[in-house]
């Protein structure tokens, strides 16, 4: 039997609830990357050149925080807009928004491995968490709009265009995990065929809806 359809502001505050402790635990997961870093440890006597040296030293880490910035705030933007899109929830979109967090507060793990170079496990490790936050997504938009969570207003054929496209990040993801084992600068530097992508969509299909 279907679940009871629950009343509008009950709906709306389970709704709530689940986007504030969503909002919660990415803000927390950001904050990890940042305390993954460390000061250096210098001896006393240490000159202004040594900790320039080791500042040096911590530039792949610097860039791995920096990555997993930008990426989880991608990650977040599209969870955010997805919601706004949600009426109401059930029990399975609410595993599906789980899984979707514990990828998310397992990414600053792989970051901290990234960030002490571009090793084949380190790069596998990293794309394989941010295929499965992609993936978590994209189910989550094909459940809700199969089990009827969608608010009535969202064009569906719209909506499930935008769910097509968001294929494309963690597919990249997914795709670069097989070249980490030849060549892990190659698969860290084959992310970039996302923004790639995404434009040439873009221009030949047209910007894709706000949800």
């Amino acid at each position: 039997m279907p679940e009871p359809i629950p009343d509008r502001s009950r709906a709306q505050r389970d709704l709530d609830r689940l986007v504030f402790f969503s909002d919660a635990v990415v803000a927390i997961a950001i904050t990890l990357l940042v305390i993954g870093l460390h000061v250096p440890n210098l001896p006393p006597d240490a000159t202004d050149a040594d900790l320039r040296a080791a500042l040096l030293a911590m530039v792949p880490q610097f860039f791995s925080v920096i990555l997993s910035f930008a990426v989880i705030a991608l990650w977040w933007t599209t969870h955010h807009r997805f919601f706004a899109s949600v009426a109401r929830l059930d029990g399975r979109l609410i595993v599906l928004n789980l899984f979707f967090l514990s990828a998310i507060a397992f990414l600053p793990f792989p970051t901290s491995l990234l960030g002490q170079g571009a090793l084949p496990t380190a790069v596998a490790l990293y794309a394989a968490t941010n295929a499965a936050i992609g993936y978590a997504i994209a189910g989550m938009r094909e459940y809700a709009d199969r089990a009827g969570l969608l608010a009535p207003d969202i064009p569906r054929d719209a909506f499930r265009l935008r769910t097509r496209r968001s294929l494309v990040a963690p597919t990249v993801f997914a795709a670069s995990i097989l070249v980490a084992p030849i060549n892990p600068v190659v698969a860290g530097w084959s992310w970039n065929l996302i923004w790639i992508l995404t434009l040439v969509i873009r221009h030949y299909r047209g910007p894709s809806a706000p949800y």
